[in-house]
């Protein structure tokens, strides 16, 4: 038989800010390759990507010893997440510098040649962040939290980069969206794509628990019932997210039919926001879902 372990409460704030901005960033790189790489999305992505490792690093009990995390290299997926995490984040600083050189902003005067070198350092950090998400997804298939042991975690920090993204190029681009923007089809169309990428990936989860309870212990069909009662939650999330979409559709308006530039561009601040808020609370519900068990033999008489 086995019994619920009640252990404290833990806050998984900085894992969801950490598993939120990260994504966010790749979204940011992905899309600005749309847009020639500008300068103001490498600092969007360069932000959000420091901003998910300082909260990261405050996870840990012992944040002073964060450099021994590198000590299993070889067979542990959160030091290879740390390895990845800051080649993708000094790639990004890279991206950013040679972005600049595109504004005129560094003494050089080249600015095709620093276009060039912006376009390497964003597709490289592009690569590299694809290769992070995937590391970050595989280090939560732990064989005790069956919930978390699919791809369907991958997906989700993949729907955060579809959703996030190309808002966030657009509003790097400034108040008036005119330096640096990428297709208003895609800016619409990307974020629909990541709500739909998220209901299919709860939907799958909850398929392959249900599946998985007829022939396991008691941790699926209990992580199975938390699930169900998290998916009132989850659809208020899907709506919002598609309140956000909306919120880009009508930023859209405002831009081309009535010609309010500064008007869409505060419609996409809410939306960029409120999807990061959205998503961090999805991973939120990640984070809740396994249902911690001890199993204990019967007592003789």
């Amino acid at each position: 038989m086995s019994v619920i372990l009640k252990g404290e409460a833990k806050s998984e704030l900085p894992l969801i800010t950490f598993t939120t901005c990260v994504p966010a960033a790749e979204g940011a790189a992905l899309c600005a390759l749309l847009a020639g790489s500008p300068a103001g999305a490498a600092a969007l992505a360069a932000l959000l990507t420091t901003i998910g490792m300082i909260a990261s690093i405050g996870h840990l009990a012992k944040p002073l010893r964060a450099p021994r995390s590198l000590a299993n290299l070889a067979s542990s997926w959160l030091s290879r997440e740390i390895i990845v995490v800051s080649l993708f984040w000094g790639l990004l600083l890279i991206w950013l510098v040679t972005a600049l050189g595109t504004t005129g902003m560094l003494p050089s005067g080249a600015e095709a040649s620093w276009a060039v070198l912006a376009f390497g350092a964003d597709l490289a950090a592009v690569a590299v962040g694809a290769l992070l998400l995937f590391v970050i997804a595989r280090a939560y298939h732990v064989s005790t939290r069956p919930a978390w042991c699919s791809w369907e975690g991958l997906a989700e920090l993949w729907a955060c980069a579809l959703a996030t993204g190309p808002v966030g190029v657009m509003l790097s681009s400034g108040p008036d969206l005119s330096a640096g923007a990428i297709p208003w089809a895609l800016t619409v169309a990307l974020p629909l794509a990541g709500l739909l990428v998220d209901v299919l990936a709860c939907r799958k989860r909850e398929q392959r628990l249900s599946a998985l309870a007829t022939v396991s212990d008691e941790r699926i069909p209990l992580t199975l019932e938390r699930y169900r009662r998290l998916m009132p939650r989850l659809r208020k999330l899907w709506g919002a997210e598609g309140g956000c979409v909306a919120a880009s559709v009508l930023a859209l308006v405002c831009w081309a039919a009535l010609d309010a530039a500064a008007m869409a561009w505060g419609l996409l601040l809410a939306a960029f926001c409120g999807q990061l808020v959205i998503h961090g609370a999805i991973r939120a519900i990640f984070y809740d879902l396994p249902v911690q068990v001890r199993f204990v033999g019967r007592l003789r008489k």
